[in-house]
């Protein structure tokens, strides 16, 4: 018959216990350690959200780009196009190239991933400017209608421009006062609360090698003539349909 010792089942309990006590600390340890994730993850989850609805609430700085916006920019375009001899230009919004140009501002805004195809060459023109400050108006005197750079161009009025490089100096200027354009179309969308992307398209397409001599000509003498900066505010013809090309 054996005999069992109370020493040694002192000692089996005690390593039993031992036993259950680490794996009790263990579980608290897996438990404390999954509740700070979860908390990070939650905390994650809400930064995220938040910086989201914020960007969300915060694009809209600006002034609406509606319609009533593009009128006023094509009122500004016509008011320099007047200027120098050209003829109005009508927007075009409910066909391919209004959308066209739309979605190539929210390209460059970061708003889309691949950039879009136009099913026809455009003269594009691509701005970047506060929408906080400036307006419709200003956006085009102001970056599209350079004053410097017209001044510059006055020795180029009749001729065609030699090179590449000053081709691209004056090519805001030129694709906008270009005589044989017919339509043109205004896309833009926020890429911060302050910056706004502008993309302006014409059809035909301008700066075009050998026609500079024809197509971009002299401003008009108003001091002569007595007329104001008023007198040149063109109306806003061909909104929302195909205007009539000037050189067709």
């Amino acid at each position: 018959m054996y005999n069992i010792s109370p020493f040694c089942c002192c000692k089996l309990n005690g390593n039993k216990n031992q036993f259950y006590r680490e794996k009790k600390a263990q579980q608290q340890v897996l438990k404390m350690t999954f509740s700070k994730l979860f908390q990070h993850f939650t905390l994650l989850l809400f930064a995220s959200f938040f910086h989201t609805s914020f960007q969300e609430s915060s694009v809209q700085k600006g002034p609406s780009c509606d319609t009533p916006y593009k009128v006023k920019m094509l009122v500004a375009v016509n008011t320099k196009r007047h200027l120098h001899q050209a003829p109005s230009v009508g927007i075009n919004i409910e066909t391919t190239m209004g959308e066209y140009t739309q979605n190539l501002s929210e390209y460059y805004a970061g708003q889309r991933a691949d950039r879009p195809e136009p099913d026809t060459p455009y003269g594009e023109v691509l701005l970047s400017y506060d929408s906080s400050y400036e307006t419709a108006t200003s956006v085009i005197y102001n970056e599209l209608y350079n004053e410097t750079l017209v001044s510059e161009y006055s020795q180029w009025y009749g001729k065609e421009l030699p090179s590449r490089e000053l081709r691209r100096k004056f090519a805001r200027f030129t694709q906008l006062v270009w005589w044989c354009h017919g339509d043109v179309a205004f896309g833009c969308a926020d890429k911060t609360p302050n910056e706004r992307m502008l993309v302006v398209t014409f059809e035909p397409q301008g700066n075009l090698l050998g026609k500079y001599a024809k197509n971009v000509k002299r401003p008009r003498v108003k001091s002569i003539l007595g007329e104001s900066d008023a007198d040149f505010n063109v109306p806003s013809e061909g909104l929302g349909r195909r205007h009539p090309t000037p050189c067709d």
